[in-house]
Order: structure tokens, then sequence, then C-alpha cells
């Protein structure tokens, strides 16, 4: 996939419905053309850009200020799962349906880096 740039598809669209383009046969070169000289748009002046870098950056501060919780799986031979040793949830189930050791639990987010 080649180079992929922003443009303003309305413009191009009035460009091609009302502008000097407007031809009863396009020859695709025509609309090539016209596709490479549409005006850009930086996606940085985009209201959203800047608010999603804004929102990264706060969750970033958020994680780095979070303390680490250490737990360990342990399996429970009743239940046919394996349970978080700082929360007591069962891990979630794999595509198999069967209780699957993850690095994290879903329930309280502990890094599973203990020992058992």
């Amino acid at each position: 996939m080649g180079k992929q740039i922003l443009i303003d598809a309305m413009l191009l669209r009035d460009e091609w419905l009302y502008g000097t383009i407007n031809e009863p046969c396009y020859s695709p070169i025509d609309v090539l053309d016209s596709i490479y000289w549409q005006p850009t748009i930086d996606p940085e002046s985009l209201p959203i850009v800047q608010e999603l870098r804004e929102e990264n950056e706060r969750l970033k501060q958020d994680i780095a200020k979070r303390e680490i919780i250490h737990a360990h799986w342990r399996y429970d031979i009743e239940e046919k799962c394996f349970i978080c040793s700082n929360c007591d949830e069962a891990a979630m189930n794999n595509w198999r349906g069967m209780s699957a050791k993850t690095p994290y639990c879903s329930h309280c987010g502990a890094m599973m880096d203990e020992e058992e």
C-alpha cells in the first residue's frame, strides 16, 4: 500500500459534480489527477487528533501513578478453573471454553508474576 493522505472528500465531490471536470465521459487519468491535486488536510489540525493525544497522555500519567499488584493463579479443583490470589475471581475462559491463565487478572488487573 502506498502513502496515505487525507483529502477533503466533499471538495472533491463538488469539483466532480459542479466543477470544470464535470463531463459526460470521465477518463481515469482525469479522476486520478483530480484526486492527486486535492488539497490535503493536516491530521494535526483536526480537533479529534489533539483530543486523542491529550487523552493518551492522561492515561499514560494515570498508569505511571498506579501501584502494581502482584498475584498468581491457583487452580480450583472443584470449580475446574484458575482463581486470582488477589481478588478470588475466576479467570476468563479462552476460546475453547476452558479457564485460561493470562498475564493479568481481568477483574482486578493484578500482574500474575508471583510464584505459587
